[in-house]
This record gives structure tokens, sequence and C-alpha cells, in this order.
């Protein structure tokens, strides 16, 4: 979840209706790419894909084309404007789940 909020959107159909979510992130951040990747395959179905965007860049986009991800996301993370935030109640998560989304923020 941190890493999403540091670095992922929705990604939406052209009527804006949710159906997926993509982070992009350094080409380099080979451990980073494969953790989040996997997560998303262990957690959401759907087709988990992760591309190069141009030759001459460093960014590189990580892809989860899943109405059912895109949705939770979107409950959970965002506002009525389409402005992330953290859930409201992220103090009564546990210790460990609150060290996961900020590391997911600062890594």
């Amino acid at each position: 979840m941190g890493a999403f909020l540091a670095e992922g959107n929705i990604h939406r159909w052209l009527n804006g209706i949710p159906r997926g979510i993509e982070l992009t992130v350094n080409e380099d951040e080979h451990i980073f790419i494969n953790n989040i990747i996997s997560i998303l395959n262990q957690y959401f179905s759907g087709n988990t894909t992760g591309n190069k965007l141009k030759p001459n860049s460093k960014a590189f986009t990580i892809r989860n084309l899943s109405v059912q991800v895109s949705k939770w996301f979107a409950e959970i993370l965002y506002e009525v404007n389409h402005n992330k935030h953290f859930v409201p109640n992220i103090y009564e998560y546990s210790e460990d789940f609150i060290k996961g989304v900020l590391s997911g923020l600062y890594d």
C-alpha cells in the first residue's frame, strides 16, 4: 500500500471505470519490482506485468489489470476528489502493517 501511495495510480478505461493499477519505478530496482509483482499475484487476480516504458528511459511500469485490485485501492486509498490518502483509521492496524505502509513510501 505504501508503494502504491508513493508510485502508483488507478488505471482506468476511457469512460473512467477502474480496470487495474500501475506503479512506475526505476528499472534498476529489481528486488522491489519482483516483490511488488509477487504481492499482486499472490493477493489479486489479474495479469500482472512489468514493462520498460521507453528505450532511453529508466522508467519501468508494473501493471495489474484486475477490476478487483483497482476497486480495493480506490475504496481504501482515495477520497471523492481522487486524491490519494492514508486510510483514516490506519492507526487501528497492526504495527507491522503501519511499518509496511511507511516502508513502501520511503523505499
